[in-house]
């Protein structure tokens, strides 16, 4: 004799009703493409002496990816494809060295963002007491090229340039910095470094409007990108593109199809 089977309306009507209810999140990355001369503006550095400052194999920068939480106050990522004068990762807790130039030692530039007219970098090598991989705000702008260089007695040829945060800012959000060699990279068609930076960051933190990203190679300034963002809105502009992930919705109805299980397995019993 087979038994019939009874769903439980209340229950699965109760969950599906859920499920309908809960809103898909999505991670969101914009990519900004590079380099950009002085102005701005995207420049081709095979054919323009003017777009990578000095050895392209050394101060190209590729791209910088920034990629929001999938949850408000979750963690951030940001990836950044670059040249280095020097082998990647560093040794020790160093995992972005500095290098000689000139009379001085200099290292990557912050990664710098604007948004709501507020300053805040995402640190790439200590300066200023500041700890690498870590999210800073910072009242007192950034720190141009011409200033960095020139307390070290060299000139910069690209001096206007900002790269670094000022000194005097306030911590925002922990992370972890890494850094890793492209295989069989060139430094011309492909970078030939990864960076790597998983922060965490205020719940809100480039929640709405337009934001601008800094990001080079070198204090000198000599590789550049220069971009502008917007998370809230999915259509991309410019330069940028947006990459949506799914994120919990599929977990939470692999958790309902378990539940539902686990209650005709009681009903049979």
């Amino acid at each position: 004799m087979h038994r019939r089977l009874r769903l439980n309306t209340p229950i699965w009507g109760g969950l599906f009703i859920l499920a309908l209810a809960q809103t898909p999140v999505f991670a969101t990355t914009i990519v900004f493409n590079g380099p950009q001369d002085r102005n701005g503006l995207n420049c081709d550095p095979a054919t323009d002496g003017h777009c990578v400052i000095g050895a392209r194999e050394e101060f190209q920068m590729f791209s910088a990816a920034l990629t929001s939480p999938t949850v408000p106050g979750g963690q951030w990522n940001l990836k950044i494809e670059t040249n280095y004068g020097v082998a990647l990762p560093g040794s020790g807790g160093d995992v972005i060295p500095s290098f000689l130039y000139g009379r001085g030692t200099f290292a990557m530039c912050d990664f710098m963002i604007t948004w709501n007219n507020i300053d805040y970098g995402i640190v790439m090598h200590a300066h200023d007491g500041y700890t690498p991989g870590y999210l800073y705000q910072v009242n007192d702008g950034f720190q141009t090229s011409g200033q960095v260089m020139s307390a070290q007695g060299e000139d910069s040829p690209r001096p206007e340039m900002a790269v670094l945060i000022a000194a005097g800012g306030s911590l925002r959000g922990v992370g972890t910095l890494t850094a890793t060699a492209n295989p069989g990279a060139n430094g011309l068609t492909q970078a030939l470094y990864e960076v790597q930076v998983a922060f965490s960051a205020p719940s809100n933190f480039l929640s709405s409007g337009l934001f601008t990203v800094r990001a080079c190679s070198y204090e000198c300034a000599n590789g550049y990108i220069l971009g502008n963002g917007k998370f809230d809105n999915p259509v991309p502009t410019g330069q940028d593109s947006g990459v949506p992930e799914p994120s919990t919705l599929v977990m939470m109805l692999a958790g309902i199809g378990a539940l539902g299980a686990a209650k005709l397995r009681k009903r049979v019993s």
